[in-house]
This record gives C-alpha cells, structure tokens and sequence, in this order.
C-alpha cells in the first residue's frame, strides 16, 4: 500500500494499523538512510520536529497534504533516540 493509500485509509476511518504510517519509520530516500516522521495536525499552523539528533532545535515539517499531514525526513535520527512534535495551534 502507498503512502498516499494510507492516508486515505486513515481518513475514511479504515486504518487500524496507523502506527505503521505515522511517527518515526526508517526508510531509504534517494540512497540515504534516515527517518520519515509523519503526523496528522489539521489544525496546526506549523509543525517542527524537535529531538536528541537536532539539539531540540525546531525543524520545520513540510505540510506534504492540505488536509493536515506533515512530514520530514532526517538522516540525523537513529533508533531509539528521544523525539516531540512542536505544534503551533490555530
């Protein structure tokens, strides 16, 4: 199933698996290992990620659907390092 297939699904209510879409999953993106981190926040303004392999320094995610699904993917994270969302509201 798609990323695309995924949201979708988790819209419509028929996702029951969304732990293996959102949060932190290991991938590979253009020969590079890293993290994706997805989170759902249709009403957020911005939304940065924040953790041990950035200092706690906000990144900035990428609103990647208008509907509120944000993402970023980081080479800097690896396994089992200590993350947050920052999430600036309405």
């Amino acid at each position: 199933m798609n990323s695309y297939t995924f949201f979708e699904n988790f819209l419509q209510g028929h996702l029951p698996d969304a732990y293996k879409y959102f949060g932190p999953h290991k991938e590979d993106r253009e020969g590079k290992t890293g993290f994706v981190f997805r989170v759902y926040c249709p009403m957020a303004k911005e939304v940065s990620l924040i953790g041990d392999f950035n200092n706690w320094k906000p990144q900035v995610m990428k609103k990647v659907d208008s509907r509120g699904l944000y993402e970023i993917f980081s080479q800097s994270a690896v396994e089992n390092d200590r993350y947050k969302f920052h999430i600036l509201g309405c």
